[in-house]
């Protein structure tokens, strides 16, 4: 299972000016199991990419490639394709529409070929995977939840249809400490079950904590595709264009440039609290 994206291009037309290239070129391989942070400063592409790859807009040139199908032939089977790739875009809350939160969650399985039973029970374990009990939300209307309520609803209809690969347009973004932290051990707990999970974040402490890979885009073109480590401990690179590195990276380096001997490739929290307390005498080695 993979994702192959080649020359990916996409053009927009504007009345009276020439089009705007949005993407440019773009050429990347996503490997089944992948967790892919991608980052760029707002207008680089990002939402481009992930829209391309989900198959919701058409590119100007390129391809994108999934499990071997060719997302924009004639011949790409389109359920297919909704039922493999599930999309969270920024604020999904924004998208329920039903009248109860089951109905809401079952909606994206409608189609698919699952007897009642199944679809309750990947109903039921959704919204239990997102922090719900089932018997008390299922029958309750979404205008009376909060808003963070409504976002895990809204994740809870694309967790229901259990994609292989699932997209997500800063997911984090609007929540607390406390449920970002909820959130993203949840992604992790689904990408080490096997799905393979792209994210857009301008949070880089979240990225350095649960990506093995990010991408990073600049004036619609792929610039840089490292490992969390590669890309953070370059601390130079990274501001130079515009970008924050994770705040142990950032902390990491000052506290070098101070005198205090910590290792290069510090760039997670637990491993920078590690490195100061080897650092300081009388403190046990783990």
């Amino acid at each position: 299972m993979s994702i192959q994206i080649r020359n990916l291009t996409k053009n927009y037309d504007t009345e009276g000016t020439e089009p705007v290239c949005a993407l440019s070129g773009a050429g990347l391989d996503i490997h089944s199991g992948d967790f892919v942070g991608v980052m760029g400063q707002t207008g680089c592409g990002k939402s481009t990419l992930m829209q391309l790859i989900a198959g919701l807009i058409t590119p100007s040139e390129g391809s994108v490639v999934i499990d071997g199908m060719d997302i924009f032939s004639s011949s790409c089977d389109y359920s297919r394709l909704r039922s493999s790739v599930g999309v969270v875009f920024q604020y999904p809350e924004s998208q329920l529409f039903e009248t109860t939160v089951g109905k809401d969650v079952a909606f994206g399985l409608r189609h698919l070929p699952l007897e009642p039973k199944e679809k309750r029970e990947r109903v039921r374990w959704a919204l239990s995977s997102m922090g719900f009990d089932p018997d008390v939300i299922e029958d309750v209307s979404p205008l009376g939840l909060s808003g963070g309520e409504r976002r895990r609803v809204a994740i809870a209809g694309i967790l229901a249809v259990k994609p292989a690969y699932l997209l997500l347009d800063e997911p984090i973004a609007g929540l607390d400490p406390e449920g970002r932290i909820r959130f993203m051990d949840f992604l992790r707990a689904r990408n080490e079950e096997g799905t393979t999970i792209i994210m857009i974040s301008h949070n880089a402490d979240c990225l350095a904590e649960y990506a093995n890979r990010i991408i990073v885009l600049e004036a619609g073109r792929i610039i840089r595709d490292a490992t969390p480590e590669e890309l953070f401990c370059d601390v130079e690179w990274v501001h130079d264009h515009g970008l924050e590195v994770s705040q142990a990276a950032h902390l990491a380096a000052r506290l070098r440039k101070d005198g205090w001997e910590i290792p290069p490739g510090v760039f997670r929290q637990n491993d920078l609290k590690d490195a100061i307390l080897r650092t300081l005498p009388g403190v046990p080695e783990h």
